[in-house]
């Protein structure tokens, strides 16, 4: 049940990654990439897959050498990635629409 909540909490902690990347990336993008939005949709939802990517893999690494319970199987890292992608989705699409 906890599992279930914390998988849902990361489609806001992806949207929050989203927005913050764009932040920060957004000066060095050139006017073109920023007003297409399937290559600005593109570049945010793979960086947000991959820090996701990366949270997955601490977790498995807990798992593995601190013996973790409770951290989640395939089924929880699916889940996990599928909240990234939405999450990430819907901040693009509020930057895309917003500005």
């Amino acid at each position: 049940m906890v599992d279930r909540k914390i998988s849902k909490g990361k489609l806001g902690v992806a949207f929050l990654i989203t927005l913050i990347s764009y932040g920060y990336f957004s000066p060095y993008l050139n006017k073109q990439f920023i007003e297409s939005p399937l290559r600005l949709a593109f570049l945010f939802v793979v960086f947000t897959l991959g820090i996701g990517a990366i949270v997955e893999i601490i977790e498995f690494l807990g798992v593995i050498f601190l013996h973790a319970q409770g951290v989640g199987d395939y089924t929880n890292n699916a889940i996990d990635q599928l909240f990234n992608i939405v999450g990430s989705i819907l901040a693009t699409l509020i930057i895309y629409f917003k500005k």
